[in-house]
């Protein structure tokens, strides 16, 4: 009988991008589209800034670095690049394994590219052979994972996904592709404590999920081997990391139903928990027609996860800090009609109408809104004006949710929004049909080195 790392490998190995529907091959298109506009909007991050100045000292290379006329080795690229796309939390997510999966995966399999001779289509496909098994693994160990232990699934779970992208980018066997995600699961790390403070950090765990796994495909192809039983051995990834886990939610619809479409995108520039009541508030405003100056109170209901992770207003001690602020978050909706990446400053941290803003909202975790989690992030909110008139909307699926799809306008206005300040929009429209014609990519390291110059 075969282990769960041999089906997975078995699943990897065999995929063909003409078995993909023309739906996965478009949704990985725009995903992609997506990761270059959050990567290149963060690449001044204060954790790169950090990590250049330490690993590039370290000699020239053959990987690319954004926002770096510096090219460095493999590893060091995926992990600088892997921190800067997670900083503006901006890219996408998983619900039922609440991940992030483009900022591990995509940033390894890029550096990797820039080596290789490898098409669209084959990028394409080690793709989603890695968002597929990221995906289910992560979903199968919630919410114990990440919410009861406290471990960070883009890290631990975005390690394997990375591994198996680029493994299937190295075309290895069933053997090696199989060691890769034992050699994954040894090095799979990352805690949630990066929340609560050193926001800086966060990404990092991003990074070193996309470093460990280019790393363990690299070392699987020069015939390391790692535990068959990696995942479900009784020292394994799941009973270490989790406890309780389905081994058939862990196989179901495997190669026949595909999570990448579950993927949702973000147009709030904060933790996906907040983006539902985030759209509540702009909802009302829409309706209303109301100022922050009109507002007495707000009272927000969240699921009890998403309050015990982004409800406080309390000890802030950075700008950086209020995208994991409920409370933040939705005084600058009030105040500005959006959540743009230039909201989350240390000015506005300080200014004395947020401030004041702040102290008027109320956050509370609803026994209601936990029934639809994890498939949905609901959240509710009640907005008293000083008219005197009480309005109120639930919202279940925030926009870029499945549940309430982007067009594909809006997906690429939000690239254009993102990348202008990195390049010309006459660049940002040739990376855009370069992007959305990527199954005719004939050498993905061109692509790379023209988007990343």
């Amino acid at each position: 009988m075969k282990t769960l790392s041999e089906t997975y490998a078995n699943f990897a190995v065999g995929l063909r991008f003409e078995d993909l529907p023309e739906e996965v091959v478009e949704r990985v298109k725009y995903i992609l589209l997506d990761f270059i506009g959050v990567s290149v909007a963060g690449c001044e991050c204060p954790g790169s800034l950090k990590l250049k100045e330490v690993l590039l000292s370290a000699g020239n290379g053959e990987a690319t670095v954004l926002g770096c006329d510096k090219k460095t080795n493999l590893l060091n690229a995926a992990l600088i690049n892997g921190t800067i796309s997670h900083y503006l939390d901006m890219d996408d997510g998983h619900k039922g394994s609440i991940s992030h999966p483009a900022v591990t995966i995509l940033p390894a399999m890029f550096a990797l590219a820039e080596t290789l001779h490898c098409t669209g289509r084959e990028f394409i496909t080690a793709a989603v052979a890695a968002y597929e098994i990221m995906c289910r693994i992560g979903t199968v160990m919630q919410p114990e994972h990440q919410s009861k232990r406290g471990f960070h699934t883009t890290g631990t779970c975005g390690t394997i996904g990375a591994a198996i992208g680029c493994s299937k980018l190295l075309k290895l066997n069933e053997e090696q592709m199989q060691n890769a995600i034992g050699l994954a699961c040894i090095q799979a790390s990352g805690l949630l404590e990066v929340m609560n403070s050193g926001v800086m950090s966060k990404p990092f765990n991003a990074g070193k999920a996309a470093y460990n796994g280019l790393l363990s495909a690299l070392l699987a192809a020069n015939g390391m081997q790692s535990p068959k039983k990696s995942l479900e051995g009784q020292k394994g990834f799941f009973n270490a990391m989790c406890g309780k886990w389905d081994e058939d939610k862990a196989l179901r619809g495997l190669g026949e139903e595909y999570l990448v479409l579950d993927v949702y995108f973000k147009f709030h520039a904060a933790c996906g928990l907040i983006h539902s009541s985030a759209d509540a508030l702009l909802d009302l405003q829409r309706k209303h027609s109301f100022k922050s100056e009109d507002v007495e109170y707000v009272e927000i209901g969240v699921q009890t996860y998403a309050y015990e992770v982004v409800g406080k207003s309390e000890d802030l001690k950075e700008g950086a800090e209020m995208k994991f602020s409920i409370p933040f978050s939705a005084a600058m909706v009030l105040i500005y009609g959006d959540l743009l990446p230039n909201r989350f400053n240390d000015e506005n941290l300080k200014d004395s109408k947020v401030g004041s803003l702040v102290r008027k909202i109320s956050v509370h975790p609803s026994k209601e809104l936990d029934a639809t989690f994890p498939k949905l992030r609901s959240s509710t909110a009640t907005v008293k004006l000083r008219s005197g008139e009480v309005v109120n909307t639930r919202v279940d699926a925030a926009k870029g949710h499945p549940e309430n799809s982007p067009t594909k306008a809006e997906l690429e206005k939000k690239f254009f929004l993102l990348s202008k300040e990195y390049m010309s929009l006459e660049t940002a429209n040739r990376v855009k049909e370069r992007i959305l014609m990527f199954e005719h990519e004939q050498n993905v390291k061109d692509l790379v080195g023209f988007v990343y110059k």
